[in-house]
């Protein structure tokens, strides 16, 4: 999975959770501010295994691109915490964490 850490310190990810049926994984994108609690993005619940994944960080605009297959599919803007998702018919800008995770959580 991809993984980034931005010059302030942002760290952040994609995860899957493998879901034992048909529909293999649920994919999320997940982030911490230095010292908080880890925040949490839906990508899918029916997705494909991400093989090989790669980040590419602007600092100059604080944006994080995370890649799959190539093609760019999470924008986000670490200061203002800003995720657009950009899958085929999913594409969607939500700002602010969908769900905070529990303070002992770490990603796997």
């Amino acid at each position: 999975m991809a993984r980034a850490v931005a010059p302030d310190g942002t760290e952040m990810c994609v995860i899957q959770t493998f879901n034992w049926s048909p529909e293999l994984f649920t994919t999320r994108f997940v982030f911490r501010k230095p010292g908080g609690p880890w925040g949490s993005f839906y990508y899918d619940h029916q997705d494909g295994l991400w093989a090989g994944s790669r980040v590419s960080l602007d600092p100059a605009a604080q944006m994080a691109v995370f890649f799959r297959d190539g093609a760019p599919v999470i924008t986000f803007a670490w200061t203002s915490e800003t995720y657009q998702l950009q899958r085929p018919g999913w594409n969607r800008t939500v700002t602010g964490p969908q769900w905070k995770l529990p303070a002992d959580w770490s990603p796997p």
